[in-house]
């Protein structure tokens, strides 16, 4: 641990087929990209984050209804080192090496509104901001699911975290 440091980000929506990967065109959740159905963000490295929030904040004009979960995973980073060598045969290579990010298991939150431990949190109708997160951070990875119940907004999403470099 070589110092303490504070980052603040707005994550991305993912691919909606594999939840890993980013879609075509990049999708940030600052207010431009409209939840119309269920999304989840591109992962968070979040091994050496000691905590952090996630502040998902929509206009007037909201007609979102959703529910925001945190989902984590200890699964080894997404790594396609191509193909490897020592494959049998002359000029052969083995195949490609792929870890494979797309484990993930939703956890509890803390909800700072409420002051307590939460399975999820709601988003209704309408101007409103929530505010959940993780006082403890014992995993790899991270992300934010948004499960869709019905209308649209465009959420701006934001990430605080705090660690050790």
């Amino acid at each position: 641990m070589s110092g303490a440091y504070v980052q603040t980000f707005n994550p991305q929506a993912s691919n909606a087929a594999d939840g890993v990967t980013p879609p075509t065109t990049p999708a940030p959740l600052d207010g431009t990209f409209s939840v119309t159905a269920t999304m989840v963000t591109l992962p968070w490295k979040v091994e050496n984050w000691d905590a952090y929030s996630v502040q998902i904040t929509l206009g007037g004009g909201s007609t979102l209804v959703a529910t925001a979960t945190l989902e984590v995973s200890n699964d080894n980073e997404m790594l396609n080192l191509g193909p490897q060598a020592g494959g049998a045969g002359s000029g052969s290579q083995g195949p490609a090496r792929d870890y494979g990010l797309g484990n993930f298991t939703p956890i509890s939150v803390w909800d700072f509104g409420a002051g307590a431990q939460a399975a999820n949190k709601a988003i209704a109708t309408g101007a409103n901001s929530i505010l959940i997160g993780e006082r403890v951070c014992g995993y790899r990875w991270a992300r934010l699911r948004i499960a869709f119940t019905s209308g649209a907004g465009s959420p701006i999403v934001r990430v605080q975290a705090k660690g050790y470099r």
